[in-house]
Formats: structure tokens, sequence, C-alpha cells
């Protein structure tokens, strides 16, 4: 049975449940599933290895770029890795910044679950991630999903990695080969990386002297012991801390988690309680237990780990001493989950039993999508009043095997800018391919202590620390030494430091990431037709940014797929502007030379690949520097036009006319006349004219034209958060409804009512365009841009509303509380960021989202517009940002 006949004919969770007479079904093993191999040896462009959140964003990623994908996975519920097996997403900042795959995740857990999600956090039960992960996967015939294999050899060609040889878990005899062009690692441990004879570690290193302070500021391995500090040690370690590296294998742990249901009353009969002792069950073991929770997914399910001290690498070490990644022995490694498994069952057992915590079960729904489960109760002698029921196949690790090469991820890519911001914008790299996501925190290895200290090792230095940024990660830490290996990328098991783990695949938004980013690096090498090592990153940061709205550098006011954002992160990653995100901004109107000078600078000297001699940027930039007051002077066209294209080596021509006009056929600006040269640059200007000419030959989009023409309003938003009176540039604003500035952004004060944010007088045509990002709880979210047409009652709005997983985009004629509409088309996207683009000709009104075209509308030039602005429905406070209204002739 393939696995779209398989989805077909599955009867899912939810449905059996409801069923009559079939409430307490029991669980029954499946003894097929539809990624069993149809076939011993596979062909394909892009293998992918793990069935983690990185395997499963990369497979996923990679079928929507029309790759031909083979995904191999150790067990059939492995996939969507650990949030599919009871653990929720999580990150330490808004995921509306980190954007991507992220982001998807976020939209799904929002629209599936109902739930007010704060910020910071998105969360969703497993069984909605593991059904959605099906449906997505159905869409795509180019990928190919094999499970129960685990890889046991690879094949190379010199140092080129050609293809796995794996084995089945339960039968090592049966074997399957998959030939690949490009093989993504996606697996923590690391083991075709391994297998291709990458140089690996599994030990933790040592305390360096370093003049880098970030390095001094690191905790690392040895004996660490810091003061007893609520539930974990923290602060400054102790004298007797030793800080020396590892001579053995002691990466940490972690516990396995499993997903609770917590229902109305306690009763011993309610049908997820435990009935049975776990085998091995020992009433003293677990007198430590409070009691059963967790983490919130959904309505009534529950995120449940044990405790923190299963963390100790104790637990993951074989009964010979060897930590247990050190054996390729598969029995070995199930072994270890096992026994991890068996621990919290223990637990959830004496909760129920000894602390008569009956409301809280297993779950009714988790993992019962007709998978033949890797591990049940009855693996662990016991059983429920339900019956039998499956477990999680993945077993979080907190840290596996990492690489080693030329690009360690530690010391300065994690950069503390010192101020008092929780997230700063912390080292910028022209090759960051996404950002962390994460806090860094280090939890236990041993259960030594000192007096006065906690365990040892059992700290959070970062989280106790507000000062530490948000870390590019760049792409070479994915990719082996050549010499090594190549046609190989690592995901999960990449190159960093036991100090810098949770700035690279820490938490799931990271590791999502990571396997996305994977994945654009390899579709970009295929179409070039080159090795991943060799791979264009630009090319690779573009397809990223314009696909899937993933960021690379973080800015708070980040809105991910509209124009800003994919301009803001090419340009960010590289220094432009260098500032803190937070709170610290460039003024659009007040643009000076020097910082002009200084952006240049960094994009073409101190942060570019392949810098310009210094000679020719002094050369360049001699105009801007030498000019008369030039920390105050404003930026003009006629200095900035030339000063970029000699950079660039767009063209030799020096004659402003001239390069006006060459810009202007590459497509780079729209204007029908050119732009005096003494005409004011502003800031959002001077980056798309950078962006266009240095990466629009490389974007998927093309080029992002700069509009020329009578400015009516311009306001990028790019100031102190306040009330909004002032654009930066035209009259004042007329609002219905408070608005205020937050983070770099335009956000509506009130959201139980429609809100409004009017500029001027707009006589004939024009253009008017805005940056939108639609926050959600279901599908409530619904923004945009408006018209009032003189002499009528009419309200034209052109709106985005979340329908689902869906987008509509609308164009809607309002007349008191009647709305008509004019125009729609349906969005199939998680994205969320858009850029809305409004066109009043003499004849109609054209709709846009950024490059794509939705509809023109007939609106004779006889009625004239009075008045543009932002328009916010009511029931969720939307971001908008870099507003512009210009004339068009």
């Amino acid at each position: 049975m393939d696995r779209r006949e398989f989805i077909k004919t599955t009867t899912y969770c939810t449905g059996l449940l409801a069923a009559p007479g079939l409430l307490y079904a029991d669980f029954e093993p499946v003894l097929s599933h539809p990624f069993e191999p149809k076939h011993d040896s596979y062909d394909c462009e892009l293998l992918i290895v793990g069935g983690s959140s990185a395997g499963t964003a990369a497979a996923l990623t990679a079928g929507r770029l029309g790759l031909d994908t083979v995904l191999v996975m150790r067990a059939p519920r492995d996939l969507g890795g650990l949030p599919t097996n009871g653990l929720n997403p999580d990150s330490d900042m808004p995921v509306r910044c980190i954007g991507g795959f992220a982001l998807e995740m976020d939209v799904l857990g929002r629209v599936a679950t109902g739930l007010e999600i704060e910020d910071t956090k998105y969360v969703v039960p497993p069984h909605e991630m593991f059904e959605y992960f099906l449906r997505e996967f159905e869409k795509l015939p180019n990928v190919t999903i094999l499970a129960d294999y685990y890889p046991a050899a690879v094949h190379k060609d010199g140092t080129q990695v050609t293809g796995v040889l794996f084995r089945h878990r339960k039968d090592v005899a049966k074997k399957l080969n998959v030939n690949a062009k490009i093989t993504i690692d996606a697996e923590i441990e690391g083991d075709v990386a391994y297998l291709s004879g990458v140089e690996m570690t599994l030990k933790r290193e040592g305390k360096v002297p370093s003049d880098d302070p970030t390095r001094n500021m690191e905790y690392s391995a040895g004996e660490i012991y810091t003061p007893i500090r609520g539930a974990l040690g923290g602060g400054e370690p102790l004298p007797q801390s030793t800080f020396k590296a590892d001579e053995v294998a002691r990466t940490m742990g972690w516990s396995g988690m499993l997903v609770l249901e917590r229902h109305e009353t306690k009763s011993p009969d309610n049908p997820w309680v435990l009935t049975v002792p776990p085998a091995g069950y020992n009433k003293k073991d677990y007198e430590w237990v409070k009691g059963l929770g967790g983490v919130k997914l959904g309505k009534n399910h529950y995120r449940f780990s044990a405790d923190i001290h299963s963390s100790f690498v104790e637990g993951w070490k074989l009964p010979d001493g060897r930590h247990c990644l050190e054996s390729m022995n598969i029995a070995d490694r199930e072994a270890i989950e096992r026994k991890h498994q068996a621990r919290l069952l223990c637990v959830i057992y004496y909760a129920q039993h000894e602390l008569g915590h009956t409301h809280w079960g297993l779950s009714s729904k988790t993992f019962r999508e007709g998978m033949p489960a890797k591990y049940t109760l009855a693996d662990y002698g016991t059983t429920t009043k339900a019956g039998n029921v499956p477990l999680a196949s993945l077993i979080y690790m907190r840290e596996g095997r990492r690489m080693v090469n030329d690009h360690v991820l530690g010391g300065k890519f994690m950069e503390d800018q010192g101020t008092e911001a929780l997230y700063q914008k912390d080292y910028w790299h022209p090759r960051s391919f996404y950002f962390n996501a994460m806090n860094i925190d280090i939890h236990g290895v041993t259960h030594r202590t000192v007096e006065g200290s906690g365990p040892e090792g059992l700290q959070v230095p970062r989280f106790i620390n507000p000062n530490y940024g948000v870390c590019c990660i760049p792409f070479d830490v994915c990719i082996p030494r050549p010499k090594e290996a190549t046609g190989l990328l690592v995901a999960s098991a990449g190159a960093y430091t036991h100090q810098a783990y949770s700035a690279f695949p820490r938490m799931e938004p990271g590791r999502f990431q990571i396997g996305a980013g994977c994945a654009h690096a390899a579709a970009v090498a295929l179409r070039d037709d080159v090795l991943p090592h060799e791979t264009d990153i630009e090319k690779t940061q573009l397809l990223g940014l314009s696909r899937t709205g993933q960021g690379i550098v973080y800015f708070d006011d980040a809105m991910p797929g509209s124009w800003g954002h994919t301009i803001d992160q090419m340009l960010g990653a590289r220094g432009v502007p260098l500032h803190n995100a937070q709170g610290t901004w460039i003024s659009e109107t007040e643009f000076s030379n020097a910082q002009a000078v200084e952006c240049l600078k960094h994009l073409f000297l101190t942060y570019a690949e392949k810098p310009v001699s210094k000679r020719t940027f002094k050369s360049a930039v001699k105009p801007l520097a030498g000019s008369e007051n030039a920390d105050s002077a404003a930026t003009i066209w006629g200095t900035v036009l030339p000063a970029v294209s000699k950079l660039a080596g767009f063209t030799d021509s020096e004659a402003y006319e001239t390069l006006f006009e060459a810009w202007r056929r590459a497509g780079f600006i729209n204007a029908d006349s050119v732009v005096p040269a003494q005409t004011p640059l502003g800031f959002a200007d001077f980056k798309r004219l950078l962006f266009n000419v240095l990466y629009a030959e490389k974007s998927p989009e093309g080029p992002y034209p700069v509009e020329t023409g009578d400015a009516v309003l311009r306001d990028t938003f790019n100031r102190a958060d306040e009330s909004l009176q002032k654009p930066e540039y035209g009259m004042a604003y007329r609002a219905e409804g408070g608005w205020k500035l937050a983070g770099g952004s335009a956000v509506p004060e009130n959201s139980e009512a429609d809100s409004l944010l009017w500029a001027g007088d707009v006589p004939g045509g024009f253009i008017a365009s805005c940056d939108l990002f639609l926050e959600q709880t279901q599908t409530e979210a619904c923004a945009g841009l408006a018209l009032l047409v003189d002499g009528t009652d009419d309200l034209y709005r052109f709106v985005l509303r979340t329908d689902g997983f869906d987008v509509l985009a609308q164009l809607e004629k309002v007349r008191g509380t009647l709305a008509e509409i004019l125009l729609s088309k349906r969005l199939q996207t998680m994205q969320r960021g858009f850029t809305l683009r409004l066109v009043r000709s003499q004849i109609s009104l054209r709709c846009a989202l950024g490059h794509e075209f939705i509809g023109n509308h007939p609106l004779p030039g006889d009625k004239k517009i009075t008045a543009v602005g932002l328009f916010n429905a009511q029931g969720r406070a939307n971001h908008f940002n870099n507003f512009e209204i210009i004339r068009r002739g």
C-alpha cells in the first residue's frame, strides 16, 4: 500500500474514538505502513537521512522546490521529529522575526488549537502536527519516504558521498541502498557524517583563555559547580570548578517526553490511567515526584517530561561505560530509548497511584494515526483500561555528535554587545542562512556536588545573563572539510562548540530552520551543478527569503514574506545597518553622507566575502566622505548613485544622467524622467538601490524597483516607541482609533474595533504600498490598505484575510455596513507577511502582493481619492511597515 492510498483509507484516532461502542478501543499494532520500500535500491537528486525536525523540514522544503527527494527514517512515526513525539516547538523570541518553516509551524499551531498564543512561543498537539505533515507530503509525488531503516555504510567516489547503505532496524540482514547527488545528514547523532569519514566529536571543550570576551564568559566542560539557585544551579562558578576539557565522550542527554491528557475528574476508571506497574517499578525510587503536568499543547493536552535529572550523561551510557553514540549497533541505541521511556512511565504510575493524580492519563489521540508503533505500553509490562497504547518514537537528546571543521560556531559568532536588551542583532555574517532563536542553557552531566552547590553542571548561564545576543549561523558550519567528504550537508550534528550548542540547533525553530536552509542550499547546488561546499550562498539566502521568508539576521520589525524583509535581511547580514535592532534607528529623512559611507564600508569591506580594494573604496566614497559637514549633510542621489555604481562594478560611467538611465533600464528604478541629482535619498531607497545592484540578478523575484516621483508620504516607522501622530515625511496622520509605534512597526492600539490611519489628499494617479504582517489566533486577522472616494460614502479596501491555513487577498467596496467583494484570490500559503501594492491609474485600481498580480478593478479617473490609509479590522492588532504613497502622472 503506498502513502497516498494509506492516507485515504486509514481511520484516524479522532474518528475512531468518536464512533459509538469504540470509545475505549484497544490499540492494535499495525503490521504495515505506507513508508515500506518497494525496491532494494533508489536513485534521487537529494537524500535526507533522519525524520528529525530538521529532516522533515528539509524534505518538505525540497519537495516544494521540485527536487527528486528520498527521506529515510528509523521508524514511521519519526516523521516530523520531536514536535510530533511530545515536544512542543519553542523559541525565546517572536516567531514572526524568525520566519520560514518555523513560522509555518506557528500558523499550524494557532489554527489547529485556537489557543491565544503569546509572542514568544507556539504550541501544537503532536497528533495535529503529524497529520499535517502527512497531508503536506501527500501533495508531493516527488518525495519518497522510507522508514524502519538506519544508516550502516556510506558510498563514496573519492571524497564525494554518492549514496548510503541502510539496514532494517529489526532485521539487519535486510538492506536498502539509496544513491543521491547530494545527501543531508539530518540526524542529531550525525551517523552519516561519521560513516563518511568526517571528523566528529562527543567531547566537550574546556575553557579557553582568549582575548574574545565571549569565550571567557562561556561556561564549559569539566567539573563545574554553581551555587544553588531555585531548581537549578546558577550564578558564577564556584572555586572547585576545573573547566578542563573532556577526556572521554560526555555530551549531554535528555529524558523522554510524552503527551498527557487531563480529564475533568479524578477517577481510577479514567481509560488512559496505567493499571499495572511498569516492569522494574520500585516505589521508593520515585518519592521525589510531586505531580504531573507540563507545557500546554492544545485544549487539554500537555507535554510532560519526568525531571531534569534525567539529563545526566550517566543515563546515556551503555553497560560497558561507553556513551551510547559510540556504538553503531542500533539495538544499543534503542535500549537507551527504552530506558528513558521506562523511567517516564514509572513516574506517571507513581503520580497516578501514590499521589492520586488520576485526572492525568496518556493521550487518547497522540500516536494513533494507524502507523506501527516503535514502542507500546506492552513493551514495558503495563497497560491501561483502554488497552495497549503506542508511545513516542524519539527521545529528546540534548546534544549528540558534533562535526569538527574550519568554521566552528562559537566565540565571536555569539558576541555580546553589552547592552541590557535580551535580543541583540549580535554578529553579522554574510554567509548566514538562519539565526538562533534560543538563549543558551547548559544542563548537568553528573550527580557530583560540592558544599553549597547543585549537581555539577546544572546551570543556565545565558538565561540569568540577559546580555546574550541572537547570533547568525553561517552556512559553513554545515559543510564538512572538502578533503574529508563532499556532496554532504550536516544539519543537526554540524560544527559548533559545546558552549554554542543551544545557539545552533537547540530548539525546534532552529532545527526547522537549519533543515530548510540545507534544502535551499542543496537546491541551488543541484541547479548550478556544483557540490554543496561550492554553493552560491547569496542564491541560497535569496531562495529562502523569497520562497519561505526565512530569517538570516535578527530585526524585531521583521515581516517575513515582504519586500522589506528580503532587502533588510540580505543587507543586515552584511552590517547594513550596523546597530542594535531594538530601539536604535537610522532616520529616514535625516540619513547623512557619513551614515551612507559607514554602510558602504560594512557592505563592501568589513563584511564582504570578496571586498573591494581600499583604494577603490576610498575613491568611490570620496564625494560622500569629503563633502562639507558630512556628518549632518543629507544624502542625495547625485553622490550615492556614482559611488554605489563604482563599488558594485555596475558601470564605468560617472555622468549622473547616464548612470540613472542605466539603473532605470536594468529595472532598478521606476521613473518616467531623471530624478534631479540634488534630490534627497532616504535610507529605505538607499537600501533598495543597494539590494537591486548587488542581488537582483540572483533573486528569484528579480529587482525591487525604487519608486520615484512626488512623495505624498514615506514612513518606515523606524523610531522610538510612542503614539503615532506624524510620518517621517508627509502631513500628519488622521487616525480613526489610536495607533502606536512598537518595535519599528505601526500597530493599532485598539483591536476591539476597526482602525484606520489616513494620509492626506491624493489627486490623480498614485501608487500606495505597505508591508503587512497578519497576527492571528484562528481565522480572524484582516488588514490592508484603504481608499476614500470624494463625494460618496464609498470606502475601498485592499485587504488580506486569514482563512484557516490560507490567506484571501480581496478588494472590497464598503458602504455603511455592507461590503461588496470586487476581486478575490486565495493564496495557499502559511506565510503571513506581504507587501501590498495598490496602483491608481486613469482607468482602474491595480492590486498586487509584491510581484504577484491579484487583479484590476475599473475606477474612472474622475473619481477623486481624498485619502489613502492603513486599515486594521477588529479582532487582532496586526503589524505594518514601510508605508509609502507616490504620485504618478
